[in-house]
């Protein structure tokens, strides 16, 4: 099983990190009254993140993301995973 990378070499985000953006579309209602916040993180051995999220002040509307952030990879490597038991699968991937 592969080791989990250790958390001491992780990048910290701290609040000076965050973005906010006031007044954005609401996806749920259509109005403009969501506020995003944005925290860019570092994985270690993956790469950078944007972990993001939006509530609307209209309809109480939460969407929660994490998408990639930085420069596009050149050249990627390729994982294999062996499932033997059925707890293999409760785990969290981040796509």
């Amino acid at each position: 099983m592969a080791a989990v990378p250790d958390i001491s070499s992780w990048g910290i985000a701290d609040e000076e990190q965050i973005n906010e953006i006031h007044n954005c579309y609401c996806p749920n209602c259509g109005g403009s009254n969501g506020h995003t916040t944005m925290l860019p993180t570092k994985i270690p051995s993956f790469r950078e993140i944007i972990i993001m999220s939006l509530v609307c002040e209209d309809c109480n509307f939460r969407n929660s993301e994490v998408t990639f952030g930085g420069e596009i990879q050149r050249q990627g490597i390729e994982i294999s995973l062996r499932l033997t038991a059925p707890s293999d699968v409760n785990r969290q991937v981040i796509k």
